[in-house]
């Protein structure tokens, strides 16, 4: 638990700053930065790549801090001082450590189901490293109230704009309790309509503590483990429900949440006629777009020549009729990019930090992509209602 979140400082990496900018994935996050800050300083540039990257990295650095040492070769000091309990217990400790930043469906997959006892340790004890890691994330998640922003503590620093809304929401509200296995959060005062913001960040952070318990008590009910008392937060998915909770003065909140009735009809609007007009060619090409951003990836990560990669349109007939197929070499697609930006309108996969974990050195190797915005794909539905995607 304590060291977690230890890795969003340099001093957690013994050999400080060099030993950060050495890593690949802060040469791609400078080099992404670069292009979209063409104005700024290389001081400044470095600066902001190594918060960004200390945050990038802080939970996988975890997996390591229980093991490594610092000082001179003489005179090494550890986190854990015991050898014994360092040398049992180190690896699974900076597992369950990393494990606060994964998919919570990972935690019964990536990490064992249970772990005995040192051998000076009473037979009967073990550890359950899953609930472990349920107890870490949802304590991480909850503690949110005025014991983690002390007002004299405020007084002593510069925030930014977003760090005093986060302040402002955390040192209004008391401690929470535990009724009908929801965790309640009320406020000691009320939010005025200049402090809106805040009540609308905590209302995202309440839902967020909903979700990380209604999922650790999905994972502890289905393998059979003693669940916890609290599984959800009162309020979390009823705006009205929570301002009689987190009190507001002289403003009602509303939930004007953008719904979406008919997906398919609303991805045919925005991706057809309505985006790129009659123009029937418009799928063609944006699907070959894609293609050769695909290819020139592949050539910048595998060092391929300038006239590497094949992109072959082919077109056919099945038992649905009249098909288009475009198909490449490329790169391909994790599920991760099928199931995320490559199904979210307006979101691109290139430049992203989920591109930096996929491919690393390829933003700092010069990669550009031509497509920008993400909404390429829905051309495709100018041409038809059924869409296939292959990826290895």
């Amino acid at each position: 638990f304590l060291i977690h979140d230890l890795g969003m400082g340099l001093a957690a990496y013994p050999e400080g700053i060099h030993e950060l900018t050495n890593t690949t994935i802060w040469a791609d996050t400078f080099a992404r930065i670069s292009k979209e800050r063409r104005n700024a300083s290389t001081e400044e540039i470095r600066k902001h790549a190594t918060h960004i990257v200390l945050r990038a990295l802080h939970a996988k650095h975890a997996e390591r801090l229980a093991l490594i040492s610092w000082g001179a070769e003489n005179e090494k000091l550890y986190l854990i001082n015991s050898p014994e309990l360092r040398s049992a217990y180190g690896t699974i400790i900076g597992l369950i450590a990393h494990s606060h930043w994964w998919n919570s469906n990972e935690l019964a997959t990536r990490l064992p189901n249970s772990l005995g006892a040192l051998e000076t340790m009473p037979n009967a004890w073990g550890i359950d490293p899953v609930k472990i890691a349920c107890i870490l994330r949802v304590s991480d998640a909850s503690h949110i109230d005025a014991r983690r922003a002390p007002l004299m503590l405020k007084a002593f620093r510069k925030l930014s704009q977003y760090s005093e809304q986060h302040w402002t929401f955390q040192e209004r509200l008391y401690q929470p309790r535990l009724k009908s296995e929801r965790l309640v959060y009320t406020s000691k005062s009320s939010f005025s309509t200049g402090e809106f913001n805040s009540w609308w960040l905590c209302y995202d952070t309440l839902k967020m503590i909903d979700t990380e318990l209604r999922n650790a008590d999905t994972i502890l009910g289905e393998s059979n483990r003693q669940r916890f008392n609290a599984r959800g937060v009162a309020g979390a998915n009823n705006v009205t429900r929570l301002s009689q909770l987190i009190t507001t003065d002289g403003w009602q909140p509303i939930d004007t949440q953008v719904r979406v009735g008919n997906v398919a009809r609303l991805v045919r609007n925005l991706g057809g006629e309505q985006l790129y007009g009659r123009n029937l060619v418009v799928p063609l090409r944006e699907m070959i777009q894609n293609s050769c951003d695909a290819i020139r990836a592949r050539r910048v990560l595998e060092s391929e020549s300038d006239t590497w990669g094949e992109v072959c349109v082919k077109k056919g007939e099945d038992d649905d009729g009249i098909y288009i197929e475009v198909k490449d070499n490329g790169v391909g697609m994790s599920d991760a990019v099928l199931s995320g930006p490559f199904l979210d309108f307006g979101t691109s996969f290139w430049g992203t930090s989920m591109m930096h974990n996929e491919f690393p050195g390829l933003e700092s190797k010069g990669f550009s992509s031509t497509g920008k915005f993400g909404i390429g794909f829905f051309s495709t539905f100018m041409w038809g209602e059924k869409i296939k995607v292959i990826s290895r």
